[in-house]
C-alpha cells in the first residue's frame, strides 16, 4: 500500500472518529449526559474530571493533523534523500574463495548421451 494511500484512509478514519466523539462529547458536557444520545454511555466514564469522549475529540484531532502534514508533504517535494558516499581509499578486491557445488556421483554418471 502507497504512503498516500494509507494516509488518506487513516485522515477519513479520524474524521469520522472525531465525529462520534465529538458526539458524545456534547451530550456529555453541555446535553443531558448522555441519556438522550442514540448510545448510552458506560459508567465512569470520567477520568480526572474529563468525559472520555473528550479525549478522544484531542486525539482525533491530532490524528488528522499530522495526517494531513503527512499528505501535504511539508519538506522539500522532488528531492530524493542523500545517498551515502562511497568510502574513501581505493576499492577493496573480493578475496573469497567461491568453490562450486560437488557434482552427484551415481551409476549413470559416466555415460555420455
Amino acid at each position: 500500500m502507497k504512503p498516500k494511500t494509507a494516509l488518506t484512509i487513516i485522515l477519513i478514519l479520524s474524521i469520522l472518529g472525531l465525529l462520534f466523539s465529538a458526539y458524545f462529547a456534547y451530550y456529555d458536557t453541555w446535553g443531558s449526559g448522555c441519556v438522550e444520545s442514540v448510545v448510552a454511555c458506560p459508567e465512569g466514564n470520567i477520568i480526572s474530571d474529563v468525559p472520555i469522549c473528550l479525549y478522544g475529540v484531542v486525539v482525533n484531532l491530532l490524528v488528522i493533523i499530522f495526517s494531513l502534514l503527512g499528505l501535504l508533504g511539508k519538506g522539500k517535494k522532488g528531492e530524493e534523500p542523500p545517498k551515502p558516499s562511497a568510502p574513501a581509499g581505493p576499492a577493496k578486491k573480493d578475496l573469497s574463495i567461491k568453490k562450486e557445488a560437488p557434482k552427484p556421483k551415481g551409476p549413470m554418471q559416466d555415460v555420455n548421451l
